[in-house]
């Protein structure tokens, strides 16, 4: 039996998992969802995070410890920097991880994506009988380093990971693409756990509610993107939009919000002015995610687009575009994507060709003017707490 932690109650005895992921935990609602399910079934989970904002604090409770780790400080984004943290987050997996194999004999290592998996594959290599390994990955690999680092680091990582996979013992992922690619290199059956929220989140009110507690009003044709104002995400195009619809008066109640913060928002900010646009788009910056939630329910349109720069921004499932459909609110996306094929197959929504303005009015305008829409539910099939069987049972084989 795996020895319990300090934190834990006397009378209690639970199995290890020791999560780690390349980000905050306490912005990642995957990795909290995970871990909420693994306590609430009787696993202790230790999380080392890479608090790369460096300002969140370390948590424990009886059923969970939170390290946010701080490294390399830059006063601006360096990949140099960005490089030397990784590796010393390996080396962080690495030394956490035998702290804990001393301590309790035995565990499972959760291990969050690529960029995990250094330290992971070593510590699994030393003690291949006590531990075992889930690789939990959110991101085609080799198209992510190709896209930021260029073609021959993508494909050096792809070998890597060809190497990595034959160390776990289970293999969970985000989309059906991705699954499809690991079971080729892996030669093992793969899971696919959506990222779909937990129906804790769906508020207990309609969307007209949800309007009057934001001060929206009721018979305003709203469109809302919420996430981060990254350079990735067509807003410039989406301001654009909003000028040419304005010019031709096509949708005279519109209203567009922007919920969010980021690198983006003075240049948004800016263009808003540009255009005069201060009447019809609104940047509200960072809200709490209930508040997210709550924008999202009270759109009719949720705004989901992205720059394509290769394969992994194809098959890409933002966690909004399920947050959206959690809350029945229609979605648009970007065609020739993993995304579309979805949301198209569930009629949850349409796509346009480009992120060019012109499209994107187009598409705008004939949503705004069809009258009826038959809606599908999904979450009778995708919310969090019917996946939760799946989930927990990848664990529960390793015991």
């Amino acid at each position: 039996m795996i020895k319990q932690t300090k934190h834990e109650k006397k009378t209690t005895s639970k199995p290890v998992v020791f999560v780690t992921v390349a980000c905050s935990y306490f912005i990642d609602p995957r990795v909290k969802q995970e871990v909420n399910t693994l306590t609430k079934n009787g696993f202790y989970a230790f999380v080392l995070s890479w608090d790369r904002e460096r300002k969140y604090p370390d948590k424990q409770t009886n059923d969970y410890y939170i390290k946010s780790a701080k490294l390399l400080e830059a006063n601006r984004f360096s990949k140099l920097i960005f490089l030397f943290s990784a590796l010393l987050f390996q080396f962080l997996i690495i030394y956490y991880g035998f702290k804990l194999i001393r301590k309790h004999k035995e565990m499972i290592i959760h291990a969050n994506d690529f960029n995990t998996l250094a330290g992971v594959v070593f510590l699994k290599i030393l003690f291949s009988r006590r531990i075992r390994v889930v690789y939990d990955c959110h991101e085609f690999t080799p198209f992510v380093y190709s896209e930021w680092f260029g073609d021959i680091i993508g494909k050096i990582i792809a070998k890597l990971e060809i190497i990595c996979v034959k160390y776990f013992d289970k293999i969970l992922t985000v989309s059906t693409p991705i699954k499809e690619y690991l079971e080729v290199i892996s030669n093992k059956t793969v899971k696919v756990i959506w990222n779909y929220p937990t129906k804790s989140l769906l508020p207990k009110f309609s969307k007209e509610e949800a309007r009057e507690k934001l001060g929206l009003k009721k018979d305003d044709f709203i469109l809302t993107y919420v996430g981060s104002l990254r350079l990735d995400v067509a807003l410039l195009e989406l301001i654009e939009t909003a000028q040419l619809l304005k010019e031709k008066q096509l949708i005279p109640n519109l209203k567009i919000l922007v919920v969010g913060d980021g690198p983006f928002y003075d240049q948004l900010k800016q263009k808003i002015d540009d255009y005069d646009l201060s009447g019809i788009v609104t940047i509200t910056g960072r809200v709490s995610r209930d508040k997210a939630i709550h924008y999202l329910l009270a759109a009719d349109l949720s705004y989901i687009l992205f720059t394509i720069k290769g394969m992994n921004s194809k098959i890409g499932m933002p966690w909004k575009l399920f947050e959206s459909l959690l809350c029945n609110t229609q979605v648009l996306t970007i065609d020739e994507t993993y995304a579309a094929q979805f949301v198209k197959k569930h009629n949850a929504g349409f796509s346009v060709k480009t992120t060019n303005p012109s499209d994107i009015q187009e598409a705008i305008v004939e949503f705004h003017n069809k009258k009826e829409f038959s809606v599908t539910d999904l979450n009778q099939s995708f919310i969090w707490e019917v996946q939760e069987k799946n989930f927990i049972e990848t664990y529960t084989d390793l015991l």
